[in-house]
Parts: structure tokens; sequence; C-alpha cells
């Protein structure tokens, strides 16, 4: 065993070469605590009071440390108050060793061998830290008070920079933004052993006890020799720049995380370097510088060639969170569960690996390893963040391979990684917007909370596309819809307890309407009129900016009121009632007066919802005070007046004047924590364009005679408060309480400017509008196009436009459709004449209702009796006299107009036939004779020789009626009949012999007289009954060709009609040879 330890020894002397001689630095910390008490209850004042460490590191020599540095001196300096000649802008601190501690990364069983235990060159090399530190007070607050240690010498055989140079730390503190700051500190020893050629990481560690944001970062190496002037940088050693102070492999260049303020790299020379850094911090709202530490630091590249254990680079199943690859973080929420797991890995399966956790500015996590002391180590992360645990954090999880078996050196290998986690509130997508309805503006919305993401999704509410975005991936889209709409934004980002979904809405403003009277739309006149047009409106007028001043407004009974806030940067909802150098205090005791002035911008009046207005009364509240509850102030009051835009913000010495008292005590007043309202003896009139300021001052307050802080007597009470990204509070206060007053006291060097003011609540009534300015449009045939209430002739149908501003600046307009139908209603035929019993079909074109009347007896009634209906479009009419006719007709807007029909009734002639009713032989004719008229016409026309004269002669063959149409002169026509019968009746001869001998005289046997009639049967008959003849033609005496015996024969004749009478003949005949 004792070999294998020498032989270790001699390997760690020849990775360590030469070792540091004389008081050279390594490397120094400087860092400040707040450790005051804020406000004091006794004497009002903020307690500036601070606790200042600084850390010398050096190499172990001879030389012993305490009795080198028996107490060093910070200076401090704020050049702001050397500029302003203040008092105490600069001094020193003197500070007292705290502990001396002995630091290496030697294995355990070695850690005896380093320098500083055997103080010989031939021994490993080993550091020591001092620590001093100082309790102070600053006299006041500053923005820039700057602390600072210099003296000689850094080491020597640098690679990268000038050696054995003065050595030079600082840090800045600005109590300004909050008394109760503290600069941030680097918790990680910069005294680092790096292998040559292997990946490696510097780690820094920065935290701030305040939580602020942080940004880390390399800076040159500074170096100061003269306190009088600034300190001046050194330029590196060629190779080495800013960008690259190692030397570090192509395959893993330089770089810094500014967040974990880690550095990455890897070494290609070995030596000795300097790595110099600064930590900002900024408050996380307002993003002011608050402080920044710098720190310089000695990085020892030894030439072992052994890796360190490897560590997962990014966190593994993460739970509760989510991993942002692209900034290499974790992003959660107050609330969730976050866990995940880091597995380290020996590069020796014979090694054993232990994972653990430092330099973490978490509180209430937790750690836990498995498998610790074997060849893998897996650890698990646990943390469930606060709700007032937001920013930044971060936690450093070493995996350290501390065997020093086979590794060619004495060191503890270790790696690193550092995960980030960014805690956020979540999505907060803002107030529910207003559009007009009238040419919209866009309305630009916007996601608080969103600067930690980079992935967004806009929907509808429905959960659809969004509709009238400039992007649906952005946190701050454009939205220019047409009507109410409202969407949705989430991030797959925000996992576990976030709030990763919200919803705006972006609404049609409806503040005001304006209505036209009649409401009817369309409007139906029925025929050109006038109109008297009127307007009903919703909402008060354009906005009236009251002249700035006390009241004579009426007032109503009720009142609205509003929250007004900080800069809306800050947000709204909530305020705060921590001491500080921006907190407003009603000041007690030593101090009987104080005076308060606050400044609202118009903005901010009309962000948070209030435009010009009367006040009648604020309220805001106050926590903190221990003061008896019957403490009083005495002579409280109000006091408002308005200023111009342009006045940005208070200016820092002098308070404005000219306010008006709207409040005054009548007697005293108390503030017990809680909510205190002030309504107003005389309301006042606000402008929105002008800005706001509001002056508290109360005086002689009672006095005090014994000594109060011998008492203990309490804390005054906080106005709660909200911070503005401006000047917008004074306070003076009196400096001893012999001093009753400050409230007419206008300029003083005590007045101290503040960028916050207490939240108010305003009560107000808003001021009343001014008077609606019309335009209606079109103007033509208005009496007045700016009236309300203008007489309008309307001539044909006319849309009117109204169109005004309401008291939101929308333009709101309202149209009116007045239909004046142009009717085209006639009757076919208009006029007409028929003759006495015809009829006249009429018919009314382009109407949907009809009514029908005649003229009677001096008047029209309906002419149902004449009409065949009298409420359809044609009817038939048939009136006894000429008759003059009025037909109402209807169109689809129940329009009516009246339209003429006249039916001239001509009378008929008197037609008469002469000629009586008479009956001839068949074959006869009778002349027929008329009169009464012009022309005639007489039917049946076959049996007339002339059926269009007044005499025609009748020749019928059958009985016929006969009718005449006799037309008249004007055209009527009237009828006659007259009857004409026909005898048919003859008596008929058949002969009773015939002779068939061919002389041509008596050769057939046959009716000889027969004219019109004819055989309806003709038969002959022998004696034996035999048919012999059967025709039509007359028998020739012959039966089958055969001439017939003479003889005696039977005949059967039958003889018809042309009447379709038939008369039968049956007798003998005798046939003579």
């Amino acid at each position: 065993m004792q070999i294998r330890y020498k032989l270790l020894l001699l390997v760690l002397l020849i990775l360590f070469g030469k070792t540091s001689k004389a008081d050279h630095f390594a490397a120094g910390d400087i860092w400040i605590n707040y450790i005051g008490q804020g406000l004091d209850g006794c004497t009002g004042t903020t307690e500036y009071k601070y606790e200042i460490f600084f850390d010398q590191y050096k190499a172990c020599d001879v030389i012993n440390f305490a009795t080198l540095f028996p107490g060093v001196t910070i200076s401090y300096r704020s050049q702001t108050a050397v500029t302003q000649g203040l008092p105490g802008a600069q001094g020193g601190v003197t500070l007292s060793l705290v502990s001396i501690d002995t630091l290496d990364q030697l294995c355990d069983t070695f850690k005896k061998l380093n320098s500083c235990y055997t103080p010989i060159t031939t021994q490993p090399i080993g550091f020591e830290r001092v620590r001093s530190s100082a309790i102070f007070t600053l006299p006041y607050a500053q923005p820039d008070w700057t602390f600072w240690f210099w003296s000689c010498c850094t080491s020597n055989n640098l690679n990268n920079v000038p050696w054995y140079q003065p050595f030079y730390i600082e840090c800045m503190l600005n109590n300004v933004v909050k008394y109760n700051n503290s600069t941030p500190r680097f918790t990680t020893e910069p005294l680092p052993y790096l292998c040559n050629n292997q990946p490696s990481v510097f780690l820094n560690g920065p935290g701030d006890p305040n939580n602020d944001s942080m940004r880390t970062y390399n800076i040159v190496h500074y170096t100061h020799n003269n306190p009088t002037v600034a300190p001046t940088w050194l330029a590196f050693t060629p190779p080495y720049t800013l960008a690259d102070p190692i030397g570090s492999a192509a395959s893993n260049p330089w770089r810094m995380d500014s967040l974990t303020g880690a550095a990455y790299f890897t070494p290609t020379n070995a030596g000795r370097y300097t790595f110099d850094f600064q930590c900002d911090e900024y408050d996380p709202k307002s993003k002011v510088l608050t402080g920044y530490i710098r720190r310089t630091c000695e990085v020892n590249v030894l030439n072992c060639t052994y890796p360190p254990p490897t560590i997962d680079t990014t966190p593994l199943s993460i739970t509760g969170a989510y991993l942002q690859t692209d900034k290499k973080r974790i992003l959660a929420c107050p609330g969730s569960n976050i866990s995940f797991t880091v597995k380290g890995t020996a590069n020796n399966t014979t090694s054993k690996v232990y994972l653990s956790t430092e330099n973490s500015n978490i509180s209430g996590y937790t750690f836990n390893a498995t498998g610790q002391g074997t060849s893998t180590a897996t650890g698990v992360f646990s943390w469930t963040p606060g709700p007032n645990q937001l920013g930044d954090f971060s936690v450093t999880i070493v995996s350290k391979d501390s065997t020093c078996n086979s590794t060619g050196t004495l060191i503890v290998q270790k790696n690193f990684v550092v995960v980030k986690i960014r805690v956020t509130p979540g999505l907060d997508a803002g107030k529910d917007q207003p559009i007009c309805h009238i040419d919209p503006k866009p309305k630009q919305l916007f996601v608080r909370g969103t600067e930690d993401l980079t992935s967004f999704k806009w929907t509808d509410i429905s959960g659809g596309p969004a509709k009238f975005l400039s992007a649906d991936n952005i946190n701050n889209p454009l939205a220019t819809p047409t009507s109410t709409t409202s969407y949705i934004v989430s991030s797959p980002e925000l996992t576990g307890n976030c709030k990763s979904i919200d919803t705006v809405t972006v609404f049609t403003d409806t503040t005001n309407k304006v209505d036209i009277f009649p409401q009817q739309n369309p409007f139906v006149m029925c025929r050109p009129d006038y109109l008297q047009l009127d307007l009903l409106l919703t909402g008060s007028g354009p906005r009236n900016n009251l002249p700035c001043g006390p009241s004579n407004q009426p007032l109503p009974t009720t009142m609205d009121s509003i929250d007004i806030y900080g800069s809306s940067i800050f947000g709204s909802g909530f305020s705060y009632d921590t001491a500080g150098l921006n907190t407003s205090v009603f000041y007690t005791y030593q101090n009987r007066t104080a005076k308060h002035q606050f400044l609202i911008r118009n903005t901010e009046l009309r962000e948070y919802g209030i435009e010009s207005a009367t006040l009648r009364a604020l309220s805001f509240e106050t926590a903190k005070s221990t003061l008896p509850a019957n403490f009083e102030f005495t002579n409280f009051t109000i006091s408002l007046k308005c200023v111009d835009s342009s006045f940005k913000q208070l200016s820092s010495n002098r308070f404005e004047t000219g306010l008006i008292p709207v409040f005054i005590a009548t007697g005293p007043t108390y503030f017990p924590n809680g909510a205190h309202k002030f309504t107003f003896d005389t309301p006042y009139d606000i402008d929105t364009t002008k800005n706001l300021i509001i002056e508290f001052c109360y005086s002689n307050n009672p006095a005090v005679t014994s000594d109060p802080c011998s008492t203990l007597v309490g804390n005054p009470p906080i106005l709660e408060y909200m911070p503005t990204t401006y000047v917008s509070g004074l306070e003076l206060k009196a400096i001893n309480n012999t001093v009753q007053t400050v409230c007419n006291v206008t300029a003083d060097p005590n007045i101290k400017p503040k960028t916050a003011r207490p939240v108010f609540k305003f009560f107000y009534n808003k001021a009343p509008g001014l008077p609606f300015d019309f335009k209606w449009r079109p103007g033509q045939y208005l009496s007045d196009s700016t009236s309300k209430q203008p007489l309008s002739y309307v001539s044909k149908s006319t849309r009117y436009t109204i169109q005004t501003f309401g008291n939101s600046g929308c333009l709101i307009e309202d149209t009116m459709d007045i239909v004046v139908p142009v009717h085209d209603f006639y009757v076919l035929p208009k006029d007409t004449s028929i003759c006495f019993g015809e009829t006249a079909p009429l018919s009314v074109k382009n109407g949907t209702y009809f009514e029908w009347f005649e003229f009677e007896n001096g008047q029209f009634k309906s002419a149902h009796e004449s009409a065949s209906c009298d409420r359809c479009a044609s009817p038939v009419l048939k009136p006894k006299k000429s008759t003059f006719y009025k037909i109402k007709v209807g169109d689809e807007l129940f329009c009516y107009d009246t339209i003429d029909a006249y039916i001239e009734v001509k009378p008929l002639p008197v037609v008469n036939i002469l000629t009586k009713d008479t009956v001839i032989k068949y074959g006869q004719s009778v002349q027929l004779m008329v009169n009464g008229a012009r022309i005639y016409n007489w039917t049946p026309v076959s049996s007339l020789n002339n059926p269009n004269i007044s005499y025609p002669i009748a020749r019928p063959t059958e009985s016929t009626q006969y009718v005449v149409g006799g037309i008249a002169t004007n055209g009527c026509v009237s009828f006659d009949t007259v009857r004409v019968g026909i005898d048919y009746r003859d008596n008929l001869f058949i002969p009773t012999a015939f002779s068939p001998n061919g002389d041509g005289k008596n050769d057939l046997f046959k009716v000889t007289n027969m004219t019109f009639q004819r055989y309806a049967e003709f038969r002959v008959f022998n004696r034996w009954g035999q048919e012999v003849y059967n025709g039509n033609k007359g028998w020739d005496g012959t039966w089958r060709g055969v001439a017939q015996e003479s003889g005696t024969y039977t005949y059967l004749i039958r003889v018809a009609y042309p009447d379709g009478e038939v008369e039968t003949y049956k007798g003998d005949v005798t046939l003579v040879r």
C-alpha cells in the first residue's frame, strides 16, 4: 500500500508542476447581504443596513495568510451621489476575519498530503480561503453603490494573462429599486482542477436571495493600483481571447450558459489560467439592473488523461414540467409536482460513483439517489414550487468518482450538469377588448407570461381554426374580427398545474346604440308624403372632456368605482405592503407631519377603465401597522390637480403647486390596517387628456414627549402600493417632532422620489356625454340633415342612414328603408260597351287585392249583383244599364289605389218576323218577311235562297224553325223566329194489274206516283206463298229469270216518309200476258 501511495504521489507532483510562492492571490469573491429591519417604527426611516463578505484564496506556502491580512478594507462609492455632491457618497468598510479554510480536490486518502498541511514545496498544492465580513450602514439609497478591493498580486506562471498583476474584484448594489436588495453571489469554489483534453465544466453557481433574474458571462481580467481612478483591464496573452480564454478544442469550443453561469470547454494545454466572470441581476418585473458581482479565479489544467464520470446532460423522465430543448431548461408553474432523473456513470466498472446536488437557489426540493457507490448511480429530483417561487432556478447535480484507483491522479474526478428551471405563472390573455361595429380597427392581443414560451396556438372558442388573426402561433397577434369573437390561446409547453389555456373575447362595443323611429323596417308609405323621423338613443353622447376643477355637474345618487394600480407592466389585482424606498408611509411620533404627492398618467387612467369623470371619493388600504388603534392623524387633507399629459413624472425635489383640496377632515383620522374611504367634500372633474396628481397631507399630529423608541410603540401604516416605471410619488416628512406642518412646503432637498404609488379605488360618475352630432343621408328633402328629428318629404323609395359617434368613440349607425311602391295598376278593357243582356269580362293587372264597386243612385256600392265575383282580378260583369265601376287594387304591401272602368249598355233592336208560323206541302216554298233592324242573318241557311235579306224564300224539306238575327245600327243583335212545317202525306196509287209484255206500258208493277218517299219493303208472293220478288225497283213479272204465268199475286209494300213514318200496303195484283 505504501508503494502505491508513493507512486501516486510522484504522479501528482508531476501533474501539479511548480507551486506558487509568496502571497499570491489565486481567486476572490465579494458580495453583500441586506440585514436591516426595514422601516423603524420609532423614526419612520428606512434602515440601509448590510453585511459585506469577502473571500480571498491563495496557494499555501510558508507565509501565514491570517498574519498577512489581519484586516481588509473594502472601498465603496456612488458616482451618482458624488455628482450630486451628497455627503457620505464614498468611504470604506474594514472587515474582520471570519474563518480560514483549507481547500483541495484530493481524494480523502490523500488530503493530508497537500501543502497547506505540510508547507513544503514538494507536497501537492493546497489552497486556503480566508473569509472576512463586516456590518455597515449606507447613508441613503442610490442606484450605483460600488464596492471594490485591490492588492498585490495575482499568481505567477499564468498562461492566458500577464501574471503577477494587481488583484482586483468588485460588486455593485442598487438600493433604489428596493431598499432590502442584496447582491447576487457565486456559490461554487473558484479553484477547480481539470484534466487536459477532457470535456470540462466550470461552475460558478450564481444565486440571489431576492430571486432576481440573473445573467452570468465571462469578462476581461481587471486590475487596479490607484484608488482615485477606475480599474483597467488586461489584454489576454495571445492566442487567448475573451471568446476563448483557455484555448479550447474545436470539438468543444468555449461556451457560456448565462442562466446557470456554467462554462463548457475542453482544455488543450496544461497549466494555470485565470477566468473572470460577472453576474448581473435584474428586477424581474421592471428589468432594472439591481446589482452585479465580479469574481476572478484560477484554474489548474493537469496532464491527467482519465476522463471524469459521465452524467446525463438532459434530465430524463420529466413529469409535471416541460423540457424546452431549444433553451435547455425545464419550464414549470407554481404548484406543479416537478420530477426528473439524472444518471451518472463511471468510465471504469471498478470505480464508485456518487451523485449529489450543490449550488442550488431552490428551497424545498428533494434529491434521492440510488446505486450510490457503484459504477452507475441514478438521482431523482423532486420539487413543488410555491405560489411566490417565480423566476429562474437552477440546481447543479454532481457526479463524483472518488476512488482514486487507476485514475492516474489523486484528485476527485467530477462531472456536472446544471439543470435550469423557469417557474412561470402561466398564460394570461388579458382583459376582453371592445371593437367598433363599423370600421373596426385591429386589436392587439397580448398574452402575458409568455416570455418563457416559444410555442402558442390560437383557436376559436369551439376549438376550430382562429379566424381574423394575423397569426395563430405567436403571443401577440392582431385581431380583426367583424363581430364578437372569442379566442382560446394555449401552449403545449405548460403542463402540470400550469395555466396552459386562457380565453379572451374581442367583442362588439354596445355602449351606444341608435335606432331610427318609426322602427318598422321597411317602413311603407303607399304614396309620396311627409314623414317625421326621430331617433332612439342608448348610452351617453361622445366623450366630454370636462375642464379639470371643482365640479358643478348634477350628480346621481349612485357611483361607479375602479381600481388604479401601477404601470401595467407590473400587473394588477394585487399590491405590495413591504417596506422599502418606494413605500409610502404615514409617519408617526417623531414626524408629526408629512406630505405625499402621486401622479397617475392619463393613459393609465384609460387603461384601467376611467375616462373624463367626476371624482367623488377615493379609498386606499394600509397594512403592517402596529400602532395603537386610537393613534390620531390630524388635519388630514386630500387635494387634486390635473396637469398636462407632457408632465411624465414628478420632479425629484419639488412638489406640484395649485392643488385643490377636495377632502378636509373635520376631526382626527385613524389608519388601522384595512381599507379607508374618503368621500370628497368637493367633487372634482378630471379631463381624460390630462394627468392627475393626488396629494395627501397631515399636520400637527400629537407630540410625543417621551422617547418613543424606548417603548417600542410600533410600526406606522404602510400604504399598499404597486410599482411604476417612472417617478410617480414624492414624500416629505418633518425632520423632527418640533415641525408641525410641511403641507405648505413646495421645494426641499429632503423630498424623496418614488417609483411606486398606492393602489387607489376611485368612486366616480362618468362625465355626461356631449350632444350627439347627427348626419342623415341622403340629406335631400330633409328639413335638417343634422337634426335628431328631421321632417322628410319622401317622394320615392329611399334608404335613410343615420350616423353619429358614441361615448366609446365608435361610429354607430342605423338604416331605415322607406318603400313608396310604384303602382302599375290598370284594367282591361278600361271602357267598353255591350248590348243589353250581354256580359263583359274585365281584368285588373298587377295587383294582389281587388274589390269592385258600381255606381248606382248617386253612390258606389258593392258590384256583387252585376259581377261574377267582386273580389277577384277578372270578374265577368253583366250590368243592366250603362254603369261606372271603381276598383280598389292593393299590392303585397297593402297599399291601395283606385282605378275606373265604364261599361255602356246599348239597347237591342226590335226584330219582328212578319210571316207567321205555317205548314207547306213537302217540296213547296214560302217567303219569309222581317223588319226592325238594318242587317239580318237567317239560320238555318240551307233551305233559304239568301240568309242575309229581310225577305228570303224558304223551301224546307222538313219542318224548320228559322231564326233571324237583326243587327241594329248600334251593333246590337236581336232575334225572332218562325216555324215552317212540312206536310209529307200524299195519296199513293198502286195498280191492280200490269202487263209485262215489253211494250213500254205497264211493264212494271210499282207505286206509280212516289216522289220523296221510298220503299222500305217491296215483296210479291204467288198463290202458293212463294216469294217471287223482293226489291225496290218494281216487279217485272219474272222469278229467277222465268216469266211467271198470268194470274193473281199478293204484294206487301211498306213506304217510308222523310219524317220517319212508314205506311204498309197489302193487296193483290193481276199479271196479264
